[in-house]
């Protein structure tokens, strides 16, 4: 399958720049000099016409590696106040899965085969911005934290984070 990578957007002045992201630098063993972006998802904001706190989330995973989706499902299920609504493995069928789910937040990859998740998180929040969108993505650099934000993603996070960091984002 060929998969369509999000263009790199042009480097930003640093007016341009989003200041409310966390950045963490990281120096351990395993991390030398890796960026994660680790922002929080509002769990006090009620979605989708919910009023109050929500007791569950009902999330959306958007991924094309069928193991990797299958395992984030896995892992989770484990937390009672998470509930997998359903799965894309493209950006077309998540923004169909969305249109008939009305999930709380997407777990959305970048790269992606037909349509990329940054062009698919653009067309999700103009139609439903009250749907969270947390990116989880390999790519480290400034330009995808970027591209992704001004797409509305709420949160960015790396494939290689602990189960421990995705929950807590």
């Amino acid at each position: 399958r060929e998969h369509r990578h999000p263009v790199a957007p042009k480097a930003l002045s640093p007016r341009e720049q989003d200041p409310v992201v966390g950045v963490d630098d990281r120096h351990d063993d395993r991390h030398v000099g890796a960026r994660v972006v680790l922002a929080r998802v509002d769990r006090a904001a009620p979605a989708a016409g919910r009023e109050g706190i929500m007791d569950t989330w009902r999330i959306l995973i958007v991924e094309d590696h069928t193991l990797l989706r299958a395992g984030l499902r896995a892992l989770l299920s484990q937390d009672p106040d998470l509930e997998i609504v359903g799965e894309a493995d493209n950006g077309r069928d998540a923004i169909r899965a969305v249109a008939v789910l009305a999930p709380d937040l997407v777990l959305m990859d970048l790269s992606m085969p037909g349509m990329n998740g940054i062009e698919a998180m653009r067309d999700i929040k103009r139609r439903n911005p009250e749907i969270r969108v947390m990116v989880l993505t390999i790519h480290k650099t400034d330009e995808y934290i970027h591209e992704s934000l001004r797409a509305g993603a709420d949160g960015y996070i790396l494939k290689d984070a602990t189960f421990e960091e995705l929950r807590g984002a």
